[in-house]
C-alpha cells in the first residue's frame, strides 16, 4: 500500500548515521542516508555474498552495466566518493530497495 512508499535522500552531511528517518509530513516519510557510506556498504555486502542477485549472465545487460558504472574516487584528504561513469540507475534502484527493506523490517 501507499503507506509503505518512502523517498530516499542522499546527503554527504549525514555521516554520523547509516540511515535516518525524517518525517516532516506524516504522508511522506523520508530516509536520509550518507551516500558514500550507503554505496560502500551495499557494494561490500554484494562482494561478501550477503546480498545476492540472479546469475550475472542471466541479468539484462543494461542492468549489469549500471552496476559497473560506479567508480570509487579518493581525494587528497582521503575522502571517498563514488562517481558515475555512465548510467547507474539500476544500481541506485537496487540500493533504494535494500535501504527501505532494512528500514521497515
Amino acid at each position: 500500500g501507499g503507506e509503505r512508499v518512502t523517498t530516499n535522500y542522499y546527503s554527504d552531511t549525514a555521516a554520523y548515521a547509516d540511515q535516518k528517518w525524517t518525517v516532516k509530513h506524516e504522508q511522506l516519510p523520508r530516509i536520509t542516508v550518507n551516500r558514500s557510506k550507503a554505496i560502500s556498504s551495499f557494494i561490500n555486502k554484494i562482494r561478501k555474498g550477503r546480498i545476492s542477485f540472479p546469475r550475472w549472465r542471466a541479468m539484462h545487460p543494461e542492468f549489469t552495466q549500471d552496476f559497473m558504472n560506479i567508480r570509487k574516487e579518493v581525494d587528497s584528504k582521503d575522502i571517498v566518493r563514488f562517481i558515475r561513469v555512465g548510467s547507474d540507475d539500476s544500481f541506485h534502484a537496487a540500493l533504494y530497495c535494500y535501504t527501505v527493506a532494512r528500514a521497515i523490517s
